[in-house]
């Protein structure tokens, strides 16, 4: 093999090198056991066996509290069980552990409190999301659209229109 033949391989070994660790999942985590929980959680997720799912999660964070990626999952779940308060709560710990970990966390803490009623709350995170810069355009937009629709939610809860209905009788 010549000199030219060796530069070939040596590029198609770290080529593939390259590929595989490119393919490997990265998490927030290091700890082979939360991961482990972590991955089955994920698999339970398909099966939609939010218990287990939750379980599980649990157990990754047990492995490894800063464990961000099983907080964005805590979140998720309690966003299909419509908890919001459990899925802010996740939320909020992600963010305390790595704000930049995940950019669109803002903006779905902003969703979050925005259904709770919690607009000022839920204007801050949508602002945070737009000041991180790093959402598709079309999020972007939403996330403005959403501060437009809280400030207006916020003047209408803050400014109550007095309402007194009157019985009108049976409608016979």
């Amino acid at each position: 093999m010549n000199w030219t033949g060796k530069n070939l391989v040596l590029l198609l070994i770290s080529l593939c090198l390259t590929i595989g660790l490119q393919a490997q999942k990265r998490y927030a985590s290091r700890s082979k056991k939360a991961i482990a929980y972590y991955e089955t959680a994920i698999k339970l997720m398909e099966q939609r066996d939010y218990k287990s799912v939750l379980d599980n999660i649990g157990q990754a964070l047990a492995k490894d509290n800063k464990f961000t990626d099983a907080y964005l999952l805590t979140a998720e779940v309690y966003r299909l069980l419509n908890n919001p308060e459990e899925e802010a709560k996740a939320y909020e710990k992600a963010i305390q552990i790595d704000p930049g970990y995940f950019p669109y966390v803002f903006y779905n803490l902003g969703e979050v409190y925005y259904k709770m009623g919690e607009y000022r709350k839920g204007m801050d995170e949508f602002q945070r999301f737009i000041d991180s810069g790093k959402g598709k355009p079309v999020s972007m937009a939403k996330a403005r659209n959403f501060i437009e629709k809280c400030q207006q939610a916020q003047y209408l809860k803050d400014n109550p229109v007095p309402f007194e209905p009157k019985n009108l009788g049976n409608a016979e």
